[in-house]
């Protein structure tokens, strides 16, 4: 059976495939960038046509990657990361690499959404926080007597739940449906706003 979950797994992974795809076999007399790699502390493999992007204590050790009909030689020398030393007769692991298209139209990566989608968590959580409190104290406050400064209270906690409220809802309404129209617009992949 299909779920729409998995449904839409198989669809950002076509789309993943896909891009990959169409930029791993475009000519290089088509374009004039060029890319530059370097393998992070962790052994994954970073590409960039930016050389700004690079951490800068991995500048020394980025490359450029050559077109085939390019004559010329890197400007650097490739990347000597250290090998993981692995048992005898394990297989070895292919290298982790970090793609272009890990990032939006936008230039975001799956951290950023994330990051994204933490903050609106937490200040859900903190909007419910106070919403608990300002309901306690609104309770208080209704069995005291009912004098005139004592209803003006109560009408200021009854107006401070009412913002609660609306932050609650706001942040609800971000992480069911803004920021997968937001991730949408942007060209992210969908499970880049899950954990």
């Amino acid at each position: 059976m299909i779920t729409p979950c998995s449904l839409l797994r198989r669809m950002a992974q076509l789309f993943a495939l896909i891009l990959f795809l169409q930029t791993s076999f475009v000519p290089a007399g088509f374009t004039d960038e060029v890319t530059y790699q370097w393998t992070d502390a962790d052994g994954v493999i970073h590409f960039t046509d930016d050389p700004g992007n690079i951490p800068e204590g991995f500048r020394d050790t980025a490359r450029q990657i050559l077109h085939p009909d390019e004559p010329s030689m890197p400007k650097s020398p490739p990347s000597t990361a250290p090998e993981s030393e692995s048992p005898p007769g394990a297989q070895p692991q292919p290298p982790r690499v970090s793609r272009p298209e890990d990032v939006d139209a936008n230039g975001h990566n799956r951290e950023w959404w994330q990051e994204r989608v933490q903050d609106w968590q937490s200040r859900k959580a903190e909007a419910e926080a106070k919403l608990a409190d300002a309901q306690e104290r609104l309770g208080r406050a209704r069995y005291l007597d009912s004098t005139p400064a004592q209803s003006k209270r109560v009408q200021e906690i009854t107006d401070e739940i009412s913002k609660y409220e609306n932050a609650i809802r706001e942040a609800d309404h971000m992480l069911t449906d803004g920021l997968s129209d937001e991730a949408r617009e942007a060209n992210a992949p969908p499970g880049w706003l899950r954990e």
